[in-house]
C-alpha cells in the first residue's frame, strides 16, 4: 500500500488464507490461522454466519478474541462497519433470522463504542 512508508495492508480471508484442513469445528481452524495482526476491521452485512462453541458465530468469536486483546493493551485498533448496500427481501426464515441477529449484534456494538457504515 505504502512500500516507501514499509506499510502493507493485506486483506486476510479465511476463503484465500485459510487451508481446508479437517477439524471438530470449522472456525477453529479459521482461528488458528489468523494473527498477530495489528488491526481488526469486520464489515457485516446481511449473514451472522455459523455459530459455534464459543459464540452465535464465528464473525462474533472474532470480534470477541479481538476486542479482549484490546482491553488487554489498548493497543490494537478494532474497526466495526455495517454495509448499507441494498438487498432483496428476506425469503426464508432462515435470511430474517441472520439479519435480526446482525441487526441486533449492530446495536450491542453501538453501545462500547462508535460503529460505521
Amino acid at each position: 500500500m505504502a512500500p516507501e512508508k514499509a506499510i502493507l495492508l493485506e486483506l486476510v480471508r479465511w476463503e484465500t488464507h485459510v487451508p481446508p484442513l479437517i477439524a471438530d469445528e470449522p472456525e477453529k481452524v479459521v482461528l488458528d490461522h489468523f494473527g498477530p495482526y495489528d488491526i481488526f476491521v469486520r464489515i457485516m452485512w446481511k449473514r451472522m454466519g455459523t455459530p459455534t462453541t464459543e459464540a452465535q458465530s464465528g464473525t462474533e468469536e472474532e470480534f470477541h478474541r479481538a476486542h479482549e486483546i484490546w482491553q488487554k493493551h489498548r493497543t490494537l485498533p478494532v474497526l466495526f462497519y455495517f454495509c448499507q448496500k441494498s438487498f432483496p427481501p428476506p425469503r426464508t426464515a432462515e435470511e430474517l433470522e441472520h439479519l435480526g441477529k446482525v441487526s441486533a449484534f449492530c446495536n450491542e456494538r453501538s453501545t462500547k463504542g462508535r460503529v460505521a457504515e
